[in-house]
């Protein structure tokens, strides 16, 4: 079951300016304790009304969730109300530590739409694209979609996506079901209906 947690990081201190070594290791702290009950789960780290990003603040207080999650956990961050100024320094900070994320925006009727937020390889992006427009795959089912690539070059692209924890999975059998993290519920149920 993936879970969501909501962090606003102007909340963690009531500061707009995310800077700092001894800030940034207290704020990796208390994002730790907020995810402290989450084994697997959507983290979306809100930037409302954040003026400054610096990348240190970035790689102290936020990798973590990506690199270092802890023993069997499963984070998959995502970013909303990104803006203004602080746009170009997440970006800067994720390319710098050749990390991806979804940004999350409103979208008509209260529905939420998603969107890479930092750069990726051509066919990391032409992998994630499908993904995102099947909900579901397995390198075996893009093998026989798409022809030209071999199901280990797919799995391969699907692997990496997941270690930048930009895709979910799960194993359905013998195979590991990838979808995007927000659809791993849907999927994941309908997978148990015999639907993979």
């Amino acid at each position: 079951m993936m879970t969501r947690v909501d962090i606003r990081l102007f909340s963690l201190r009531n500061a707009a300016h995310l800077a700092g070594a001894t800030e940034s290791a207290g704020d990796r702290k208390l994002i730790g304790d907020l995810l402290c009950n989450a084994y697997r789960a959507i983290v979306a780290f809100d930037f409302a009304d954040i003026k400054i990003f610096a990348p240190s603040y970035f790689k102290t207080a936020m990798m973590p969730m990506w690199l270092d999650p802890g023993a069997g956990r499963e984070f998959f961050p995502i970013a909303t109300n990104v803006g203004g100024d602080i746009e170009d320094d997440l970006m800067v900070s994720m390319e710098c530590c050749g990390i991806s994320i979804w940004e999350e925006t409103s979208a008509a009727r209260g529905e939420r739409e998603y969107a890479p937020f930092a750069k990726l390889e051509g066919s990391l992006f032409d992998t994630l694209s499908i993904v995102n427009e099947l909900h579901a795959v397995t390198a075996g089912s893009l093998a026989d979609k798409y022809r030209n690539v071999g199901s280990t070059a797919w799995s391969n692209r699907l692997a990496a996506l997941y270690d930048r924890r930009m895709l979910a999975r799960y194993k359905h059998g013998r195979q590991l079901v990838y979808t995007p993290p927000w659809m791993f519920n849907t999927v994941r149920s309908d997978s148990q209906d015999g639907v993979p």
